[in-house]
């Protein structure tokens, strides 16, 4: 069962987000350099979820607590991050094919060549996403700090 909180944000979305979050997280868990702290990002990034999740699940929740204005900053909050874990998937499938272990995913040289190009062209995009998730994280723990748990 769902429960659908006022302003259009329910437990599921917190929890799906979470999922999300966690996924990615496996899938950037062995990358290279800035791709790597991405991924342990996303671990606090779902620790923080599961944090808000319990909160709301509780009887006397906090955020809930604070009124309507705390949970319109949580709306956007949460609708902000999947935009950038979207982002990070989209990517995830752009470049999955330079961690395949399996010589079949990269047909040939050529192909390999193109993948690392765009990889180096990349870059830019994947620091531009890191400052984002640090900052949904520190906009995540300041809400969960204001919760006074």
């Amino acid at each position: 069962m769902v429960l659908k909180m006022s302003f259009g944000i329910s437990i599921g979305d917190v929890v799906g987000t979470a999922k999300l979050a966690w996924r990615l997280y496996e899938a950037l868990k062995d990358g290279p350099g800035e791709v790597e702290q991405i991924s342990k990002d996303l671990t606090t990034v779902y620790g923080i979820l599961n944090h808000v999740k319990e909160d709301l699940d509780a009887s006397e929740s906090a955020i809930k607590t604070h009124g309507e204005n705390r949970m319109r900053m949580l709306e956007t909050m949460l609708k902000d991050l999947n935009q950038s874990l979207s982002e990070v998937s989209n990517i995830v499938d752009q470049y999955k094919n330079l961690y395949a272990t399996d010589d079949k995913s990269i047909k040939n040289k050529k192909d390999q060549m193109w993948a690392r190009i765009k990889w180096v062209v990349g870059q830019k995009k994947i620091k531009r996403i890191h400052r984002e998730i640090s900052l949904h994280i520190s906009r995540f723990g300041l809400l969960v700090t204001s919760m006074g748990k």
